[in-house]
């Protein structure tokens, strides 16, 4: 995999992580610890959209479903950097935003598996290294940027998600299987996916441990910051919590 591919996804992914970084730290400031619960879960909400990426990608190219997640999610911040910092108005835009990556991940795992070129494990963790890079460098500069002006780590954050989307113009296409043209997106071939993960003895136990893990991680997300705030911790530092989980799966990747 090319490096300008990495690190096109490290600036995606710094964006994001300044944008939902400030947005936990607004939102923990205004002591609403309910807001702050339901960011935490966010990720989890949009599970069916999820499944609901499998069968796209059987269906439109991967470049052209990544490259429209990527400018869709630098529109959102956009709107998040311009809006009222509200919670009627952030957490609503926090899911779109949050629904549009489920449906971007997969693509940037299946175009992993077309560039990797049989070395996809080591491709795989030098992306993932890429993503969790960038991820800890947004949680510690967000709070610093929130404290200077509001709309800052937001309008930064779809920048930088701009500056992906340009850096991944040249990505290769990647159409669909032949197999699967012409299938529409129907509630069976959803099920059928499902069906399939269910009655495999290899996925079903990997994807259990993941969900498993990703509950935890949650769980430490929403309640490390609250803890810190509650304690006194200055804002400022906010960040160093997510930090440490973005800098620990940084070093295992």
């Amino acid at each position: 995999m090319r490096t300008r591919y990495l690190f096109a996804e490290s600036l995606g992914v710094f964006g994001g992580s300044l944008a939902f970084t400030g947005l936990g730290l607004l939102l923990g400031l205004e002591g609403t610890t309910w807001t702050l619960a339901l960011l935490a879960a966010l990720p989890y909400l949009t599970l069916p959209l999820d499944l609901l990426a499998g069968l796209l990608l059987d269906r439109l190219d991967r470049r052209t479903l990544l490259l429209a997640g990527v400018w869709l999610r630098a529109g959102i911040l956009g709107l998040f950097a311009l809006l009222p910092k509200e919670p009627l108005f952030l957490l609503p835009l926090a899911f779109l935003f949050q629904a549009v990556l489920a449906l971007d991940l997969p693509a940037w795992h299946a175009l992993l598996v077309r560039l990797a070129q049989g070395r996809l494990e080591r491709e795989g963790g030098r992306l993932q290294a890429a993503q969790l890079l960038g991820d800890g460098l947004g949680d510690l500069l967000a709070a610093p940027l929130l404290l200077l002006a509001k709309p800052l780590p937001f309008a930064l954050g779809g920048l930088l998600l701009a500056g992906e989307g340009l850096l991944l113009r040249d990505l290769p296409a990647y159409p669909p299987p032949r197999a699967a043209k012409g299938e529409g997106l129907t509630l069976r071939a959803l099920l059928a996916g499902l069906a399939f993960l269910l009655e495999d003895r290899r996925l079903l136990p990997l994807t259990l441990y993941a969900l498993a893990l990703s509950f935890l991680s949650g769980l430490a997300l929403a309640l490390l910051p609250l803890l810190a705030l509650a304690q006194g911790t200055p804002p400022a530092l906010y960040g160093l919590y997510p930090l440490g989980l973005s800098l620990g799966g940084f070093l295992g990747s």
